[in-house]
């Protein structure tokens, strides 16, 4: 499970583990932790990590990074029916629509 990253303290390899928090009142909890090898897919460990929430709590929303922006694993959340949120990739089409509005705004985009 030892993934290659960036140099950082004289190493180029780490753990990559994906997680799953309960945040209430300012307080963290982990729910689970996943080990993740550079061959798992995102969008099948988001459903684990889901799968296994949604059995222990009521889910409100979902919070991830833009590291889960692709379409499987937005076929996830919607498979598993959570409000999510998640920053957008700058891609070509995301500067597009930036250019387009003057503010940040909420828009829907289709993948």
């Amino acid at each position: 499970m030892v993934c290659e990253t960036k140099p950082q303290k004289g190493t180029s390899h780490c753990f990559r583990f994906a997680t799953i928090n309960i945040v209430e009142n300012g307080k963290r909890f982990t729910l689970l932790a996943l080990p993740m090898h550079a061959f798992d897919n995102k969008h099948d460990v988001l459903n684990k990590l889901l799968s296994y929430a949604k059995s222990k709590i009521n889910i409100r929303n979902v919070y991830v990074d833009r590291g889960f922006f692709n379409v499987k694993c937005i076929e996830v959340f919607e498979k598993q029916k959570v409000k999510w949120l998640m920053p957008a990739v700058r891609n070509r089409a995301i500067k597009k629509l930036m250019k387009e509005y003057d503010s940040p705004k909420v828009l829907d985009y289709v993948m």
